[in-house]
């Protein structure tokens, strides 16, 4: 991550784990800083996945300046931040339906692992994160390798590991959302979001 996110809040946190006692334990880890929905069965968030979209992926955040307004200074570029999509959006009580991050179990029944239910929501921007065993270590290596997850875990891995790249992930989505529309206004210059500084 090179750059600040535009916008950063609490979202929802998709859980699924087919053993209740696993979901328990993320309940006590993540509700304090995630809207949680937990699932027991891989199918019903392939289903949920199915019917969702992304209120993010609909607001253009970007104004679109006239050709000839553009042409009157040289330091802008043709369009501009929209200052008060980001203003309604904090304003939003809907803003925390938003799915950020799914933390899928590798081994679930019934039906498809973890792995097969990230492949099938390769097509929403949430980041998706595995847990998996240590024999299935090469395996979850090769899904991120491929772009399938964007991250794994073992389940024996520390907890504070684990909610450390939960949160991460969160605050990657929120960055990949601000590089859609950082990289139009940066043609003639850097933006304060990129600067290092």
């Amino acid at each position: 991550m090179n750059f600040l996110p535009a916008f950063y809040f609490s979202t929802t946190l998709v859980c699924v784990d087919d053993k209740q006692l696993v979901l328990d334990g993320y309940k006590k880890l993540f509700a304090d800083a995630f809207n949680c929905v937990f699932y027991k069965d891989p199918g019903k968030v392939k289903d949920f996945f199915a019917n969702y979209e992304s209120r993010l992926g609909k607001i253009d955040f970007l104004h679109r300046m006239p050709e000839d307004e553009s042409e009157k200074f040289i330091t802008q570029s043709a369009v501009q931040l929209d200052i008060s999509k980001i203003i309604d959006l904090a304003e939003s009580p809907l803003k925390h339906e938003e799915v950020s991050v799914l933390l899928a179990d590798y081994y679930m029944l019934p039906g498809i692992d973890g792995l097969e239910l990230c492949k099938s929501v390769k097509d929403h921007k949430v980041k998706k994160m595995l847990l998996t065993e240590n024999q299935t270590y090469d395996t979850a290596r090769a899904a991120l390798n491929s772009g399938v997850i964007d991250y794994f875990a073992n389940k024996t891995d520390p907890i504070p590991q684990i909610k450390e790249a939960v949160q991460n992930l969160s605050l990657n989505f929120f960055c990949n959302l601000t590089a859609d529309f950082i990289k139009p206004l940066e043609v003639n210059s850097i933006s304060p979001l990129s600067d290092p500084a």
